[in-house]
Parts: structure tokens; C-alpha cells; sequence
């Protein structure tokens, strides 16, 4: 990414969402390769028990995460977290509603990205060398099993 040098092109933005810029600084506070990033991406939904669901199994990985939850995140609700669960993980997590994804991949505390598989987000995990999972239950269509098979490696040789 970032490979054209024409500053004119930088005030150019594609996001759907305002960015939230200080989970930069927070990842500055990090060592290298500690991170998980989670972001689902600009459309997917799921309901008020997944996210809930979702944010438990974050909680129990006892890994730190940098975690997008959009406004709309949750269908038809507000995406609320249990007050347990801000209290188990609020050492080790930041949590907004977007931020600048290429700078935060590019980001050297970034140690993996778990996302929805859909394209952008896998070009930009792979330009960056940062390992990605996939969220298969956010696949939406056959392009995004494609997606996901692909980042699955060599199938052959990896079975």
C-alpha cells in the first residue's frame, strides 16, 4: 500500500465512517507484535447475542485487541457491551467506532488481524505481512469463501 508518492492524493479518502485517530497513539503504547486487530468491516451486522458471543471469546483469549465496532454494528439495536466485560479487558483494549486501517496494519504492534474475509481487508493484511483470521460466519457470498479459501494458504501442501 501507500506506494504513490503524489501528496496531493493523501487528503483523498474512501471511508465511510470519521477515523478515530487515537488508537494510533494507543498502539504506540504496545510492543511489537501484541495486538489483534478485529474489525468487521463497513457493513456487516450481527445481532445483540453474537456481539456479545463475539466479545466473550475475545475476552477469554487474554490476548490485547484493537477492536472497530461501528455505530450499526448491530442490527436494528445499539451495540452494547456487558459492563463485565469492559471491566475484564479494560487493560488491555481499545475499542472504537473506525479508525485508518492501513496505518493501523502498518502499525509494528499489529501481530494479527481478525476480519470478515472480504477483499480490501485481505489485500491489505497481506501488503502488510500481518497474519489474518477469518470471520466465516461474515461471509456473505461465494466471492468471500473464494476469499476465504485462497487466504487459507496452499491446500495441498498445508493439509
Amino acid at each position: 500500500m501507500n506506494q504513490i508518492d503524489d501528496d496531493s492524493l493523501k487528503s483523498m479518502g474512501s471511508n465511510l465512517w470519521k477515523e478515530d485517530l487515537e488508537c494510533l497513539g494507543w498502539l504506540n503504547s504496545k510492543k511489537p507484535n501484541s495486538v489483534v486487530y478485529v474489525n468487521i468491516g463497513s457493513v456487516t451486522v450481527m445481532t445483540p447475542t453474537q456481539l456479545v458471543k463475539f466479545a466473550w471469546g475475545l475476552a477469554n483469549s487474554s490476548q490485547t485487541f484493537l477492536w472497530i465496532i461501528r455505530p450499526d454494528l448491530v442490527a436494528g439495536g445499539a451495540a452494547l457491551l456487558p459492563s463485565e466485560f469492559v471491566a475484564a479487558t479494560k487493560e488491555r483494549t481499545f475499542i472504537t467506532s473506525w479508525c485508518p486501517q492501513e496505518q493501523v496494519l502498518a502499525h509494528p504492534s499489529i501481530g494479527g488481524f481478525l476480519t470478515h474475509c472480504r477483499w480490501n481487508s485481505t489485500i491489505e493484511s497481506v501488503s502488510n505481512g500481518v497474519p489474518h483470521g477469518y470471520l466465516a460466519i461474515f461471509c456473505r457470498a461465494t466471492d468471500e469463501l473464494l476469499d476465504l479459501l485462497l487466504g487459507m494458504g496452499d491446500w495441498e501442501g498445508d493439509r
